[in-house]
């Protein structure tokens, strides 16, 4: 999870304009992951 890394790092240094940057990139990598982890999931 290198990428988790990266992030952390992001956020420890940016300001909220990147870290809203970060965010977004996070969000357009995560949302098959979080369906499948839903899906998984069950209700």
């Amino acid at each position: 999870m290198n990428d988790v890394k990266v992030y952390m790092k992001a956020f420890s240094k940016s300001s909220l304009s990147n870290l809203k940057k970060v965010f977004q990139k996070i969000i357009r990598q995560i949302p098959s992951l979080s369906i499948a982890r839903m899906k998984k999931g069950g209700n």
